[in-house]
């Protein structure tokens, strides 16, 4: 998930956003280093990673905040990106090859998405966010709205079994 990536990238951010904050929510494996990156910053004041929230702590923090930094990689499809948009919260995500929640963003429109994994790319998409105030959560707000059917459980569940149900090429059904 890269979350020491998202830390050095709030570190550069909060250099050019006056009074940003960032809460780092949910546990795993990068859990130490996590926290290891943020005390070696010195950011344990602005930068707080409670673990594990419940449903109703996240909603509160994404309907909060400025911005939802998803630093993955890689992801499957990218859900958290959708649970933002529907809270009016844009996304920030990383370009890459096997990220397919890039694939739910438009630049300017629901969020920002950092060219590469570099700490300033990030920053830079996470300043974009800021710059873009209260218009981009409308904007974000609206897309939701626009595209929540086709984002929906049951949207994607008749879409994999469409799949399922297609002939397969080269064989006789």
């Amino acid at each position: 998930k890269q979350v020491t990536l998202g830390v050095a990238a709030v570190a550069l951010a909060m250099r050019r956003i006056e009074g940003l904050r960032a809460v780092f929510l949910g546990d795993g494996p990068e859990r130490a280093a996590l926290d290891a990156a943020i005390a070696e910053r010195g950011l344990g004041d602005v930068i707080s990673a409670p673990g594990f929230a419940d449903a109703e702590t996240v909603d509160a923090e994404m309907r909060r905040a400025m911005c939802m930094l998803l630093p993955s990689r890689r992801e499957g499809y990218g859900m958290v990106v959708v649970e933002a948009a529907a809270r009016a919260t844009p996304s920030v995500v990383v370009a890459g090859e096997d990220n397919a929640a890039t694939e739910l963003l438009l630049p300017g429109v629901n969020g920002e998405i950092a060219p590469t994994s570099d700490p300033e790319a990030v920053a830079d998409a996470i300043v974009r966010v800021h710059e873009g105030g209260l218009a981009l959560r409308e904007s974000t707000a609206a897309w939701f709205k626009e595209h929540a059917g086709e984002l929906s459980l049951e949207s994607s569940l008749a879409t994999v079994l469409a799949g399922y149900r297609a002939p397969v090429p080269g064989t006789s059904s």
